[in-house]
């Protein structure tokens, strides 16, 4: 079964905003620079190609992060194998403040993770994307973790049971099946 169909839309969303990001910067950019390239060359003809350059490169990064997503809807999720681990009490990133004018839809969490037999992600701490369905990780949840790659799921550095591991990861719940992305950055929290 594949990825998107477990994990409560959070593949699928990640991968049409980070095209959406993409595109919209790599666009800005290719104006700019054919901004500087038409105009006679000036102060501001200078500024607005080193912004395009700018946005261009913005743009190939969020382009990486759109195939890695794009990568995971499709990947199978694995029935054995990954690192176990337990997950401790979730955090909110974005708390709700009492009389805050805007709430968040979908607010991602912090969660406490300790792999029993291999490194650390994130050195004990995840921050989950939120599901569309509501379903969140809970405290002493026993789960399973890869690494998210292009490909798919990928095996933590096998052997290896100590350092902290940065990237994407794919965790399942022992207990229901349940898929959670989760990830190091705070640039994927969107």
């Amino acid at each position: 079964m594949p990825v998107q169909d477990d994990d409560g839309g959070v593949s699928r969303r990640l991968a049409r905003r980070f095209r959406i990001g993409a595109a919209v910067m790599l666009l800005v950019g290719a104006v700019l620079l054919l901004v500087g390239v038409l105009r006679p060359p000036s102060l501001p003809t200078v500024l607005a190609m080193m912004v395009g350059l700018a946005a261009v490169g913005i743009g190939a990064v969020l382009v990486v992060r759109t195939l890695l997503w794009a990568g995971m809807t499709t990947a199978p999720v694995p029935a054995s194998g990954g690192a176990r681990g337990v997950i401790g009490a979730a955090n909110a990133l974005s708390p709700v403040r009492p009389g805050a004018p805007t709430r968040r839809k979908l607010g991602a969490l912090i969660v406490p993770i300790r792999v029993t037999d291999g490194p650390q992600p994130g050195g004990g701490a995840l921050l989950i994307h939120a599901r569309a369905d509501g379903l969140a990780p809970v405290a002493d949840d026993a789960v399973r973790v890869w690494r998210a790659g292009r490909a798919g799921p990928e095996s933590l550095a096998p052997g290896e049971t100590s350092g902290a591991v940065r990237g994407r990861f794919l965790l399942r719940r022992e207990s229901d099946g349940a898929v959670f992305l989760g990830t190091t950055r705070l640039t994927d929290a969107v």
